[in-house]
């Protein structure tokens, strides 16, 4: 196996520590059948697969280990693990943090019967190309972090990044949602070109993309709006010939047309005070200009707070 037995060993006395820790009356003893570690609990009949040491490429876990119950794929399970695919069955609840962490995974399928995914848990999967969320799965922050090569997100409309956290970072090759390429062009009256972003995929971008970093369809649609607001708010002469581009704004007056375009298209958040503030979306400029792609709050209005202004305007 792929995996240092070394990190693995450490990462089994970390959490052997820990679970030592744990206060009194709850217990789990450990076993391995077929190749799964996992630990069980007899008073509720239920496993938590710890590890992997079969030889399969493409294992399968199964619904029951020794007759408990597989409710859960716990923290470090697969870490490292040179496995392509697994097979999650439909008795699992939940998927700890680091479960698959820089595993060879190329997919992965999250059956219904998953409403949570912790953080990190398939972070690194520098393989992964396509995940598929069939329930109402929340995700925790960095489950999805650093997969390169990850193109495709097929993700239920009950499924959920948990608020105020952020799924998908650092996915340079995202660029499809539920099938479907997410950003298109058309082009405007004047002939010039802006991206819209395809609506069947409306529903996955609010739940798991509106706090998102690093992520192509994202960047792709920010960076040609931005293009788009800055030739139609600051090149274009009403005064000179039809449809042709001027030069007649000062550097001071294209820098207050933006910041005007801006005030327009955006409110400060701070929702009497509550948690909103907090809230990642309103931390990145993506806040801005998904809203404005959406028209969520009328008139292409957008939320913010400081620093989601200040990068907004730094991208225009």
């Amino acid at each position: 196996m792929k995996h240092s037995t070394h990190i693995k060993g450490l990462a089994a006395a970390v959490l052997g520590i820990a679970a030592a820790a744990l206060s009194a009356g709850i217990s789990a003893d450990a076993a391995e059948s077929n190749g799964f570690q996992y630990t069980y609990n007899s008073t509720t009949n239920e496993a938590t697969v710890t590890g992997y040491t079969g030889s399969s490429s493409t294992p399968s876990i199964p619904q029951y280990l020794d007759g408990y119950k597989v409710t859960a794929i716990g923290e470090y399970a697969f870490l490292y693990e040179n496995v392509t695919s697994v097979t999650i069955p439909n008795t699992v609840k939940s998927i700890g943090k680091y479960a698959f962490y820089n595993s060879d995974l190329t997919s992965i399928t999250l059956p219904a019967s998953v409403t949570a995914v912790d953080p990190y848990a398939f972070a690194y999967c520098s393989s992964l190309a396509t995940v598929k969320i069939n329930g109402a799965t929340v995700l925790d922050w960095c489950s999805f972090w650093n997969c390169a090569s990850l193109t495709n997100v097929q993700a239920s409309a009950s499924s959920k990044t948990k608020p105020s956290q952020c799924a998908f970072v650092s996915c340079p090759s995202l660029s499809k949602v539920n099938g479907v390429t997410v950003v298109s062009h058309q082009t405007d009256s004047s002939g010039y070109e802006y991206p819209v972003l395809n609506s069947s995929a409306e529903t996955a971008i609010r739940n798991h993309f509106s706090r998102s970093i690093d992520v192509k369809f994202v960047n792709d649609y920010c960076t040609d709006l931005c293009k788009y607001i800055v030739k139609t708010e600051t090149s274009y002469d009403p005064d000179g010939p039809e449809n042709q581009p001027g030069d007649w704004m000062t550097d001071a007056q294209k820098a207050r047309q933006l910041h005007d375009w801006l005030v327009r298209h955006c409110e400060y958040e701070n929702n009497n005070g509550s948690e909103r503030t907090s809230d990642m979306e309103n931390h990145v400029a993506s806040a801005i200009f998904l809203s404005y792609a959406y028209n969520v709050r009328g008139a292409g209005i957008g939320e913010a707070v400081c620093d989601g202004y200040a990068k907004a305007y730094t991208m225009l």
